[in-house]
């Protein structure tokens, strides 16, 4: 969902905690509308302050199109905190394949490993080897749209990411 005001672009992710912290929060704001012996109000506040804070925080991207600065920002209660940062030296946009193995071991010999692959939306410096993560996404599909999506309002152009090797690079792999 993209908000116009101002000449800032508002995107908005979601939640910032997944559902079962979700659930949490509820519980610690569902706490309070039980009968707690009242010597425990401020245990009351507090579980009360805890749960608004879970529920109520969000996450998304903000665009400022005419000074050309971005920021990542977590919301609560309409407010946003993050720093402002610039992008008027990322000319470009990709779709980057990212994949991480995990993998735990334990002294019997068994072993358990995991993959987790995710799709990144990124904006990239001239020779590629700068990136400001935009959005991540598991579908190739979803992250593609997002994509053309911020390109557009980003007025970047759309890439396939290649880092472009350095002169001293070059020479080395001649010889």
């Amino acid at each position: 969902m993209v908000v116009m005001q101002k000449e800032i672009l508002t995107y908005k992710y979601g939640y910032l905690f997944p559902t079962v912290m979700l659930i949490f929060g509820l519980f610690f704001i569902g706490v309070n509308f039980q009968n707690i012996p009242t010597h425990k109000t401020g245990m009351k506040i507090f579980l009360m302050l805890l749960g608004l804070g879970i529920v109520l925080s969000r996450h998304g991207l903000q665009i400022d199109v005419k000074k050309k600065r971005m920021r990542k920002y977590i919301s609560f209660l309409g407010w946003k905190f993050a720093k402002w940062e610039s992008y008027d030296s990322f000319p470009n946009i990709s779709v980057i394949y990212d994949k991480k193995k995990v993998r735990f071991a334990g002294r019997s010999n068994v072993s358990f490993g995991d993959v987790e692959e995710s799709y990144k939306v990124v904006l990239l410096s001239e020779n590629h080897f700068r990136k400001k993560e935009l959005y991540v996404s598991d579908s190739f599909e979803q992250a593609n749209e997002k994509m053309k999506e911020y390109s557009y309002d980003l007025k970047v152009g759309i890439v396939k990411f290649s880092p472009k090797l350095s002169m001293s690079t070059l020479l080395k792999r001649r010889l």
